[in-house]
């Protein structure tokens, strides 16, 4: 045989083989890309219903105050419609806000940690054990996302905890 010949052989060999074992990593890793990217959309829209339901609290807070507004529920009912309520949208916004910290983009988890610091004005102090926990959840995205890109620890306390990290002391 030729040596051209040898070579096609064995070029399309190995061809074969690289096919043969790559085929399953590049499949699961694809499968793992369409889940990261549904479950990161789950957590925008489970966001965008804690919004809703958000909004819902502050109409519920009105009737209480002016209790024969239109479409208001009886007076009686409107403390554990606002308590039922309030629950809903805080593990919503939980569940969403963790998501979003693991699994979005920077920008998206940036513009998250503004809006919480700047709009809803949470400026509370992390108690200490936050900083552990964003260790753990830096770790996390970090696993999860194959195109990582490294949040700060600020921002990952803001978007999870809705709190601000005090600096490292050294």
């Amino acid at each position: 045989m030729k040596k051209e010949t040898w070579v096609q052989i064995l070029l399309a060999a190995i061809g074969f083989i690289s096919g043969y074992f790559l085929n399953p990593a590049i499949t699961r890793q694809l499968e793992t890309d369409k889940l990261t990217y549904e479950k990161r959309i789950e957590g925008y829209i489970i966001y965008s219903e804690g919004l809703t339901l958000q909004q819902e609290e502050s109409v519920l807070k009105a009737c209480k105050k002016e209790p024969h507004m239109n479409n208001c529920p009886k007076p009686e009912d409107i403390d554990n419609l606002i308590y039922d309520v309030t629950k809903k949208w805080r593990e919503k916004h939980l569940e969403a806000r963790v998501r979003i910290a693991l699994l979005s983009d920077g920008d998206v988890a940036r513009r998250l940690a503004s809006y919480a610091e700047n709009e809803l004005k949470h400026n509370d102090i992390c108690p200490d054990a936050v900083q552990g926990d964003v260790a753990v959840y830096q770790a996390m995205r970090k696993e999860m996302k194959r195109d990582y890109e490294k949040i700060d620890d600020a921002t990952m306390a803001m978007v999870i905890h809705g709190c601000k990290l005090l600096p490292k002391q050294e």
